[in-house]
């Protein structure tokens, strides 16, 4: 389903991002779309958020490249990670006929709500709509305001973004913090110790890092994740380097304060009165 939905989303990217109008009403359709499928369950819509998390970034991968490379990309990346579940009962030691008969809760990091958890159908048509117009706003303010990454702003909000308040506050707060700790840490690791071996060490570690915590914490997945990409950032030691890390962490703080804005509302709004 990601082979095939990403393929098509890499070249419905490439013909709306000639225009910041077509892109912006793609951006604001395909989120709201991909959040309606929260009435399926939790492991059709992570689908479809990763479908929409690559509709969002493609703009930014064919920036540098051609829509061909960019699909050959991620072809061979899909293809990569199905093999690896292909031969996962190899190397874990069962038998491969383990491979017909998954276990339904291995994919779903989260289980399915039940009858009495489930959000109603108002409730996720207001969501959908409150999220995809944040996102747009983050992508159309990315466009204006953002040379190096365009996406920074609605990235933060689509990482942050939750049903609930409480949730989206206490994410808020560990992008804030870890996210922002990260670039710093990671920028000016590279500004004080440049080179090659030191640059693999960190990588190395922050790799490793990134898996080992995915379980744990994903505040602590950002911090590491955002180590390993602001060391380069620090490395050119130029003025260059520091405008994209100022932009990184600006984009972070206002899509997370953006997040939180557009879960404030939604909160006012479901317990206003129905007319």
């Amino acid at each position: 389903m990601f082979l095939a939905g990403g393929t098509v989303l890499t070249w419905l990217a490439q013909v709306v991002s000639s225009s910041t109008a077509t892109l912006l009403a793609a951006m604001f359709l395909l989120t709201f779309l991909a959040y309606m499928v929260l009435l399926k369950g939790a492991h059709p819509f992570m689908v479809a958020w990763c479908l929409l998390y690559w509709f969002m970034l493609a703009p930014l991968f064919m920036s540098g490249i051609g829509l061909g490379d960019v699909v050959y990309g991620h072809v061979v990346g899909v293809g990569v990670v199905i093999a690896l579940n292909v031969l996962k009962p190899l190397w874990a030691g069962r038998r491969p006929a383990a491979i017909s008969e998954p276990d339904p809760a291995a994919s779903i990091e989260s289980p399915e709500p039940t009858a009495d958890q489930a959000y109603s159908r108002g409730y996720v048509t207001q969501y959908s709509a409150i999220v995809a117009t944040a996102v747009t706003a983050g992508v159309g303010m990315g466009t204006q305001w953002m040379s190096a990454d365009p996406t920074v702003i609605a990235n933060a909000t689509l990482n942050v973004i939750s049903p609930t308040f409480k949730q989206v506050w206490h994410s808020a707060v560990e992008r804030a913090v870890l996210g922002c700790s990260g670039i710093i840490l990671g920028f000016y690791l590279g500004w004080f110790l440049p080179g090659a071996i030191v640059g693999q060490a960190v990588t190395a570690v922050c790799a490793f890092a990134t898996l080992a915590t995915a379980r744990i914490s994903f505040g602590v997945v950002i911090f590491f994740l955002f180590v390993l990409i602001a060391y380069p950032w620090g490395v050119m030691h130029s003025d260059l380097g520091h405008h994209i890390a100022n932009e990184k962490l600006i984009g972070e703080l206002v899509g997370v304060a953006i997040a939180v804005a557009a879960i404030g509302a939604l909160a006012r709004l479901d317990r206003s009165p129905s007319p």
